[in-house]
């Protein structure tokens, strides 16, 4: 695939550790009214992303609380539906 290395794994988010060479990650954390307790859950995936210095992390959510969470604006917000839940596209660069 042009070189592009593609590695794909289910793991809980305190335990997502920085890769070398930086790479991306991508979520689609769990939203919705049926969802309790998942302001710890967007915390929890702030402070891991906080430590992937480098990286570019791509969040698709139906709420606003993964921003609030992240306690900092996207490079990039593109709104997109997930069947009929519209949602954004959330792209932030680690610095």
């Amino acid at each position: 695939m042009a070189g592009v290395q593609i590695e794909v794994r289910c793991e809980p988010i305190t335990a997502l550790a920085k890769t070398a060479p930086p790479g991306h990650v991508m979520t689609n954390p769990p939203y919705g009214e049926r969802l309790p307790g998942t302001a710890a859950l967007y915390r929890d995936m702030a402070a891991a992303f906080s430590r992937l210095s480098g990286h570019r992390v791509a969040i698709l959510s139906g709420t606003e609380e993964v921003e609030r969470a992240m306690r900092r604006q996207p490079e990039r917000s593109l709104t997109v539906f997930n069947g009929p839940i519209e949602c954004r596209l959330l792209t932030y660069d680690i610095p």
